[in-house]
């Protein structure tokens, strides 16, 4: 078992992390903004905040019941520029001390879906700014959560035939999707797939993703490491 409060050389100059004063839904929750000397999120959940400080995905964080429930509005201040794996290891520091955090790493055999670069070379790049104002099918975010997206996506049956008022739901347990691109920063580009006669969900995705986007989608039994949370307290320590 490994305790989160091990010890760091970084930490933050300044903190506050509390519980959100007016929640949002899981709909309707916030991102969590990375500066050089800031990192600031509002309405977030500790599964969102673990995912940014161990630079996982969302299925490779495993804890108690409430992990994506509670929400928290966090506001850290470094005392000098820090770069992304620098304010990660401030994070995971701020999170050990604040929820009295324990935690372990597992590895484990699973069948997964795996986004890649293409053969030819992507066809997308990093964008500037916030998000735009427009929602589905457009995406908006780093490809880590892109890959969480595929995952619901590939869990949804292809609809053809069915009443287009009816939205489409997951036919079972998502599949992970394991980001291997090795992108960073955030991207914006639309994501809409129309329905097609005769092609599962995973052949319509795979070929949109490598036409419009130069990104490869293969299956495959992999190890993939989980960072499970043995102890944390709900409702972290005051500032």
């Amino acid at each position: 078992m490994l305790t989160a409060s091990a010890c760091f050389s970084q930490t933050f100059a300044v903190a506050s992390l509390k519980p959100s004063a007016r929640p949002a839904g899981k709909d309707y929750r916030g991102r969590i903004t990375v500066q050089p000397d800031r990192l600031a999120a509002r309405n977030v959940s500790l599964l969102d905040l673990m995912v940014e400080a161990y630079g996982v995905q969302r299925f490779q964080v495993e804890g108690p019941k409430w992990l994506d429930d509670d929400e928290f509005d966090l506001d850290a201040r470094a005392e000098g520029a820090a770069d992304r794996a620098e304010s990660r290891v401030m994070l995971q520091k701020l999170l050990a001390e604040r929820f009295e955090l324990s935690l372990r790493r597992e590895s484990k055999d699973a069948r997964v879906f795996v986004l890649s670069r293409g053969k030819g070379g992507v066809r997308i790049h990093p964008v500037e700014g916030a998000a735009p104002a427009s929602g589905w099918p457009r995406f908006h975010g780093d490809m880590r959560q892109f890959a969480n997206l595929l995952s619901i996506q590939l869990s949804i049956p292809a609809n053809v035939g069915n009443d287009p008022s009816r939205p489409s739901v997951a036919g079972g347990a998502p599949v992970p999707v394991v980001d291997e691109t090795g992108l960073e920063g955030v991207y914006d580009f639309n994501v809409d797939l129309p329905p097609e006669l005769g092609a599962d969900s995973f052949v319509r995705w795979q070929r949109a993703l490598q036409d419009r986007l130069g990104l490869r989608l293969d299956r495959r039994q992999a190890a993939v490491e989980y960072v499970k949370i043995e102890h944390a307290i709900r409702t972290p320590h005051g500032n």
